[in-house]
């Protein structure tokens, strides 16, 4: 199977473990403190249309909620997450990944938590997504450290025949720095940064 096949196939047999959110308790820790960094670059600003890439069962569809968010649209590409029963009331949830991913509508927050490793083509997918961006828009995202925990979490899925890309802080800094714009660092968790690029 194509990378991106087995990404799907592998997440589609999570999808009834996400619902239930029963992960090993070392991954509620990890969230946990993703959420947390993801609460506080959310602090001080309204936002009025958020798209949630990779929504899962919409953990962070619900924290944008929780937030104020106007209008909530979400997408997965694995068959099973996006349960309308568990996504927070009128979001507007595709079946779809981020090439094919079509909306009528600008964004004024992206969120991209816990996917960014999986991309086949991360820097180039960043840029599409900076292009649904309204020009006050923000896009906050989840990337893993360069760490002896990111080394395990990468043979951890290495071992489901799932390779994660090693594009990181640093590649994502350039990127940002070549588009004249600005990256707020959390620490996140032991595994993973959580950033914002803003305007």
């Amino acid at each position: 199977m194509k990378h991106s096949e087995t990404v799907t196939h592998h997440f589609s047999t999570q999808a009834d473990a996400y619902r239930q959110k029963t992960p090993h308790p070392v991954w509620h820790w990890l969230k946990d403190n993703e959420t947390r960094s993801f609460e506080r670059l959310l602090r001080g600003r309204k936002y009025s249309a958020a798209l949630d890439i990779g929504c899962g069962q919409g953990h962070y569809t619900w924290v944008m909620a929780k937030a104020g968010t106007q209008q909530l649209s979400a997408i997965d590409v694995a068959p099973g997450m996006g349960d309308p029963h568990f996504l927070p009331p009128h979001t507007h949830f595709q079946r779809a990944s981020i090439a094919s991913f079509s909306s009528q509508e600008k964004f004024d927050l992206i969120s991209m938590m816990g996917c960014w490793e999986f991309l086949e083509t991360p820097i180039d997918d960043l840029s599409r997504i900076h292009a649904w961006l309204r020009p006050e828009g923000e896009i906050i995202l989840s990337c893993p450290k360069d760490n002896l925990l990111a080394r395990l979490y990468r043979w951890y899925y290495a071992a489901k025949g799932i390779r994660l890309h090693r594009v990181g802080l640093r590649e994502i800094s350039a990127w940002v720095q070549s588009k004249g714009l600005n990256l707020s660092v959390e620490k996140g968790s032991a595994l993973c940064w959580v950033l914002k690029v803003s305007p």
